[in-house]
């Protein structure tokens, strides 16, 4: 007659193979899910514009009377806004060029610990492109900032805005004088707040949209004392344009064990090297790597 011991041996023992056929059939499925999005053709995609244009953001910040906004306008003070976030947008973009960040500080609310992150991550986008950039011998000329308000919540003193960056980067390899340019769209939710009785100054407290670059911004860090950001990199002489890629080349950009989104190879600059086009932020001959590490660029078949 066997002992309990016996019997209790089985019963684990029947356990942790129900355990690890469990786990097997969740990792087998999760495979599955990310084999599928992967196999995804980047037409069949929807734009993160698309997204934010459908949601209608006043349902999560209270209510707002705008029975005396005029008829053409979203906020009594829309003009106000556009111009302040314009202006901001244009400053971080003069960093890009020259690294100088001290009038950036004039736009954020840094004594709230949203305004110090918001700030600190435009802090490591602006040092960010300008080591890429520097690396590869590139020079911008221009980088500019066109914004479209879609929609304005004011609640108090708190506003919140729904918004298009469109962004058009123009640029010089080094030793040449021919122009190229490329262009792309980010959305944002942008928070802000007044800061007199006026309501037409303002600061901003969150800024929440997805970045081309945060592939790449993780060794960046700054104590928000700094008014110019130094390059942390040189000009490598050497720097290999990978010559795998060819016109019309679909390529994908992984994260961990999934795809991110996907490109096609629309050409090549001055200097020949690989540009995309990407319904994603809606790309327009954009260098194939900017943002994100090479080794996380793999062609697609």
């Amino acid at each position: 007659m066997p002992n309990d011991k016996d019997n209790k041996s089985k019963i684990a023992i029947k356990n942790i193979i129900f355990k690890v056929f469990y786990y097997i059939l969740i990792i087998n499925l999760f495979a599955y899910f990310f084999y599928c999005i992967g196999k995804v053709h980047p037409s069949n995609y929807v734009s993160k514009n698309k997204l934010l244009n459908s949601i209608n953001i006043s349902t999560s910040v209270g209510s707002f009377d705008n029975s005396n906004i005029p008829e053409d306008s979203i906020d009594p003070y829309e003009d106000e806004l556009n111009a302040f976030i314009t202006s901001a947008f244009n400053t971080r973009n003069d960093g890009f060029l020259n690294g100088k960040v001290s009038r950036l500080y004039d736009y954020y609310g840094t004594s709230s610990a949203n305004g110090q992150y918001s700030l600190s991550y435009e802090f490591k986008r602006i040092s960010y492109l300008r080591d890429w950039a520097l690396e590869r011998a590139i020079i911008f000329t221009s980088i500019n900032s066109l914004v479209i308000i879609n929609n304005i919540i004011r609640n108090d003193n708190k506003i919140i805005v729904d918004l298009d960056e469109h962004y058009t980067f123009n640029y010089i390899h080094n030793k040449q004088v021919a122009a190229n340019k490329f262009t792309l769209t980010i959305p944002h939710i942008l928070t802000l707040y007044t800061t007199d009785k006026s309501n037409n100054s303002f600061y901003i407290d969150k800024d929440y949209y997805s970045d081309i670059f945060n592939d790449d911004l993780d060794n960046y860090i700054f104590t928000l004392s700094e008014v110019t950001l130094p390059y942390t990199t040189r000009i490598n002489p050497n720097y290999d344009v990978s010559s795998s890629y060819k016109e019309d080349d679909i390529i994908r950009f992984d994260k961990s064990f999934f795809t991110d989104h996907k490109a096609i190879i629309s050409g090549y600059d001055s200097n020949g090297y690989p540009l995309i086009d990407s319904n994603l932020f809606n790309i327009s001959n954009m260098p194939f790597d900017l943002g994100w590490k090479e080794k996380n660029i793999k062609l697609s078949y």
